[in-house]
């Protein structure tokens, strides 16, 4: 598509915003259960697409891709009538007489940009909260997965007429494109540097931004944890779509006592693995990134201590310096560093930029409330990994170089709205003329009698 057909279709859209905020809730929801019917209906289609682009097993997609987005949809079906209700404020003795609320407008028309590892359900679960929150938007499906973006375009084209929600289809040229046009929110899922250039471009029509980025999220084991568990859970995180998940567990701090049971234990879980049942890395360019990273870790001097699904490796002080400890690593290997004591661990991480997710195992509560009181991150799961993604009630996002504001269920509602003050006078609307001018002495004493009682 080229450039004049982007903005036609962005015209488009910005004019049947203005139409359809004032229609009834319902008219939202209406979409809502199409959209879930539709999805449920592509079942088949969605898992074949996924095979085409990186052999992703069924059950991942099920579990990762489609049921995110059906929860995600569900849950605004239940929920949208009350969370669009206008909330009543107190307007204080400031104030008498007056009535107070907060309404949630749509902010108009929305801009999401989806990533390649979760290319289907990072691009409908926002476009759920877009919708369900009164506005059009169009959606930049990821090109490194075609299929998939395909499924996408096709299931948006039968849920909704192309002046509410749309797919766009292409390289970085469409992005740039989209990017030039002043669209009232943008929602970007992807890398830190990328997410630079959306903010950049977003400063320049003062858009506002959700953006859902990365980093490098510490797995922490405790020297009293249960290892068994603790190599079961980061494993798991770690394989699931071979380490392609922005919340995989990104590296081990783990006690210096407890590393040679910790490796017993992940040698023995992995054992019931099957290469069949692992997704592809996406591309070679992502494949070579990979062994670079690992190659030029070992060359500093890290340690290998296990090769089988994921490569674990034992970092040293000369090998922390390596390239693997700079950047999200997004892919099936494992740095592991030892800690001797909770203050210098701590100083590990508060060190270094702040995490999307932080995941502890331990069976000290003392430990675990140091941990989380005393570091900053997106989220944090206890003695588990990625699951606290999986629920909706909890709102998902990062902090600091992890990424912008949060989303799911109502957070993606609130994501996706405006919130206007409203503040209406009522019965003696003359009353505040008295603190007009002539400001006197009196008027003065009496102002400050009201903040006296007010507060």
């Amino acid at each position: 598509m080229n450039p004049i057909e982007v903005q036609n279709f962005f015209h488009l859209q910005k004019r049947k915003s203005w139409e359809i905020r004032s229609l009834h809730i319902d008219h939202r929801i209406s979409y809502l259960h199409k959209l879930k019917d539709v999805v449920k209906n592509h079942e088949p289609q969605i898992i074949e697409a996924f095979q085409k682009d990186y052999q992703k097993p069924a059950l991942e997609v099920v579990m990762t891709e489609i049921y995110p987005v059906l929860h995600e949809i569900q849950n605004f079906i239940k929920h949208l009538h009350q969370w669009a209700m206008p909330q009543s404020k107190s307007s204080g003795l400031l104030f008498p007489f007056t009535s107070s609320e907060v309404l949630s407008e749509p902010k108009g028309t929305c801009l999401i940009i989806a990533p390649w590892n979760y290319p289907f359900g990072l691009a409908l679960t926002p476009l759920v909260g877009a919708i369900g929150a009164g506005n059009t938007a169009i959606i930049k499906p990821s090109e490194l997965t075609p299929a998939v973006s395909q499924i996408i375009a096709d299931i948006v084209k039968e849920v909704f007429p192309s002046e509410i929600a749309l797919v766009i289809q292409g390289g970085k040229e469409t992005s740039q494109a989209l990017l030039d046009l002043p669209f009232d929110h943008i929602f970007f899922t992807g890398s830190n540097e990328v997410g630079k250039i959306v903010m950049a471009k977003a400063a320049q029509n003062l858009t506002s931004v959700t953006l859902e980025l990365g980093g490098k999220s510490p797995s922490i084991i405790d020297e009293k944890a249960d290892l068994k568990l603790a190599a079961e859970k980061i494993i798991w995180g770690k394989t699931l779509n071979n380490g392609q998940t922005c919340v995989a567990p990104d590296y081990i701090l783990i006690h210096e006592n407890s590393v040679s049971r910790f490796i017993a234990e992940c040698e023995s879980f992995l054992k019931t693995f099957d290469q069949h049942q692992v997704s592809n890395i996406i591309s070679n360019r992502h494949r070579d990134r990979l062994t670079k990273l690992e190659e030029d870790a070992l060359q500093k001097g890290a340690k290998p201590l296990l090769k089988n699904f994921v490569s674990i490796l034992q970092m040293n002080e000369t090998s922390m310096s390596a390239q693997i400890m700079k950047e999200e690593i997004f892919g099936p290997l494992l740095p592991l560093i030892t800690y001797e004591d909770t203050e210098s661990l701590i100083h590990f991480i508060i060190d270094r930029p702040k995490p999307l997710a932080l995941y502890i195992f331990s069976k000290n509560n003392d430990f675990i409330e140091a941990i989380l009181k005393r570091t900053s991150s997106g989220g944090a799961c206890i003695n588990d990994t990625i699951i606290h993604v999986g629920n909706h009630a909890l709102p998902f996002g990062g902090v600091g170089e992890s990424g912008i504001g949060s989303y799911h269920g109502k957070a993606s509602f609130q994501a996706f709205s405006h919130q206007k003050s409203i503040m209406k006078q009522g019965l003696f609307p003359r009353i505040s003329h008295y603190f007009y001018p002539p400001y006197t002495e009196t008027k003065l004493k009496l102002f400050r009698l009201l903040i006296k009682l007010g507060f």
